[in-house]
């Protein structure tokens, strides 16, 4: 079997789950690669969940993350082996295009002067 790729966990019951899904699915792979988009749930930093993280981080062949300070804190706070992780920038869209025209009408339609600051 090929190599399968996982997200992040984002609540109290899917963290539960993810140990054993991993595990499972380390069985059924000959590599398990774990994306961590996040290191802890944004709404849940307990120790409840970090127990678990910890457990989940142990489980893959490696982990992908998207900045050098999210593989320091699997290192640093979780005992995750330097070289099990792997980062890969998200990188910004090249392709994307804003045409002026339609910059003006979603200003207009959510109410936003031209010129006026505005972060998405």
């Amino acid at each position: 079997t090929g190599l399968l790729s996982l997200g992040h966990t984002t609540s109290h019951w899917a963290v539960r789950t993810w140990r054993l899904e991993c595990r499972l699915l380390k069985a059924l792979s000959s590599r398990l690669i774990y994306t961590v988009h996040n290191v802890v749930p944004h709404h849940d930093d307990s120790p409840f969940v970090r127990r678990h993280l910890r457990a989940v981080y142990r489980i893959p062949d490696r982990l992908v993350v998207h900045t050098n300070r999210a593989r320091e804190r699997l290192v640093d706070e979780f005992g995750v082996a330097p070289e099990r992780i792997v980062v890969m920038e998200h990188g910004i869209d090249s392709l994307a295009v804003c045409d002026p025209s339609e910059r003006t009408r979603v200003r207009g339609e959510i109410g936003v002067k031209t010129g006026g600051c505005l972060v998405l």
